[in-house]
This record gives C-alpha cells, structure tokens and sequence, in this order.
C-alpha cells in the first residue's frame, strides 16, 4: 500500500518561533507513520518570487491525498493555499480529504475557520463513501455523454490536452483523476464502471 501523500497548508514567513516547533512535531510524527508531507517551508526555496513558490505548492498540492490545515489566520499565503485546496477539492471530490491540524474553533460569524471545520467534517462523514453514491459521482464525472462522444467518454482534466479520449491514460501521464477516484470502489464495481482500470494498471 502506497504512503499517503499530505500537503500541509501552514505560516511561512512569519511563523513564530513557538509555531515553527510544534510544526516541526508535527511533520515529523506523520513521517514516522508512513506519510509524503510536503512542507512548505522545507521542501520549497522561499526565496524564489512569489509566482515560483506558489507553482511549486500548487504542483505538489495536486499530487496528494489529504490537505491538512494548520490555520494561522495572519498567514496570507494559507489563504491562497486554502483557495487552491478548496478548487482542487471540485476535482477530487471523493478521495481529497481536509484535516485540521491545529486547534480552529467555530465562529458564530461567517469566517475561513468555519470553511475548514465544515470540510473536514464533511470528510468524516464520508470516510467510507457509499458504493452507488460514489459510483454514480465518477460516471458524471469522467464518464458522461458528450456531443462529440455520445457513448460516453473519460473527461481528462488539468494539463494533461487530452480530451474525451477513448480510454484514459493514467498511467501515461495523464492526471484527470479517475485512477484515484476508483480507487474507493469494490473490485465488481471497477470493473462494472471502467473495466480498462485493470489493464492499465499492468
């Protein structure tokens, strides 16, 4: 079974000293339990310019499986990352979990701590996504009629400039999301939904 990869949105560059070590902690305990975390402050040269530091987070974050958020609410750069999580989230809308990292209370008002509580809720509910409910969300995802393919075709999505391909190429570069997105569904059902899964995994 593969590591679980993390991206961890957290204060860069104004993080205080106290901060810094319980970050520190942190990645480190989730390293020593099997998971990829890409932490901002060491795995990205801050002192590139801004366009370059937020394309290597961008890069990484579309590679993971959980965003986890420690919400430092003065951290301008944790409102962008959060802004690119929520958008990639539209993408992964099954296999994309949000975790809270730090201790984010509700607010009575409208605010980011809420957004975060509420995403992150929503993921515990759904830890074992129901097999229809799942199943259905990927054929409207990735396996709709299209003029062009009235048939049903995958819908790539990102960079990959392959459209309404007959078969997707996952495992060929292409990073639309199905192979992951399956990956929550029963063997029967994977092969009821998209039975090249298996071939392409050769």
């Amino acid at each position: 079974m593969k590591n679980i990869e993390v991206y961890l949105i957290c204060p860069v560059r104004n993080v205080t000293k106290e901060q810094q070590l319980q970050l520190d902690e942190y990645v480190k305990n989730l390293e020593s339990n099997k998971y990829n975390v890409h932490y901002p402050p060491r795995d990205v040269k801050q002192d590139q310019e801004g366009y370059s530091i937020l394309a290597a987070h961008r890069h990484a974050m579309r590679y993971c499986d959980e965003v986890h958020i420690w919400w430092d609410k003065d951290s301008k750069g944790s409102h962008f990352d959060l802004g690119m999580a929520f958008m990639l989230r539209l993408f992964m809308p099954i296999t994309l979990k949000f975790v809270v990292a730090n201790d984010i209370q509700k607010t009575e008002h409208k605010s980011f701590e809420n957004v975060m509580l509420q995403l992150a809720d929503l993921d515990k509910e759904n830890s074992s996504p129901d097999e229809d409910e799942a199943k259905n969300e990927i054929k409207r995802r990735y396996l709709r009629e299209t003029y062009a393919h009235p048939s049903g075709a995958v819908v790539h999505y990102a960079d990959c400039n392959i459209y309404s391909a007959d078969e997707c190429t996952a495992f060929g570069g292409c990073d639309c999301g199905l192979h992951r997105d399956l990956m929550v569904l029963s063997d029967e059902t994977i092969k009821e939904v998209y039975p090249k899964y298996f071939t392409e995994l050769l």
